[in-house]
């Protein structure tokens, strides 16, 4: 065995959680090579210094100021971003009102002309299609079906039909 290949496995060995050729294959290796047997004697004594080494106990209050921090770090940047929040709407308030005036004139300045331009359309309809207000076909037809839908649909002219370009 490599020392490379030794050293990914020294953990593990010290641990006995390898299987059997390979844990024998690292006792062969450490037989073997110097510097491998210093690098696991140096781990084996610092996994030992941390298994002896006493834990300190917490104080009895430690939870209780831990909480404490947290809500009032909490709290304090809860009102720093609404402090923001207000900052900015009072700063944003009237170019997002103009901008919404705006918006709004020009939706209802183009709906004005959209639908006077459908509301010529619809007059010229009824001359350029009067051929089709003969049929039978739709006249026991409820108002709103599909039926009566598809005939408004086709009695409407296309700008073609109507001499527009």
């Amino acid at each position: 065995m490599q020392c490379k290949k030794f050293k990914t496995y020294m953990e593990r060995y010290g641990d006995k959680a390898l299987s059997a050729p390979r844990q024998s294959a690292c006792e062969e290796h450490l037989k073997t090579c110097i510097q491998c047997r210093r690098a696991f004697a140096d781990m084996e004594k610092m996994k030992s210094f941390f298994i002896e080494a006493a834990v300190p106990s917490a104080p009895d209050n430690l939870t209780v100021n831990i909480m404490r921090r947290v809500r009032n770090s909490m709290e304090s940047m809860k009102s720093q971003s609404e402090n923001i929040l207000a900052q900015w709407w009072k700063e944003a308030a009237i170019p997002v009102r103009l901008a919404v005036s705006v918006t709004l004139f020009v939706v209802i300045a183009a709906s004005y002309f959209a639908s006077k331009d459908l509301w010529s359309l619809s007059t010229q309809s009824s001359q350029v299609y009067s051929e089709y207000s003969e049929l039978d076909a739709f006249s026991e037809s409820q108002k709103g079906s599909l039926e009566t839908v598809y005939f408004e649909l086709i009695k409407t002219p296309t700008p073609s039909q109507v001499g527009e370009p």
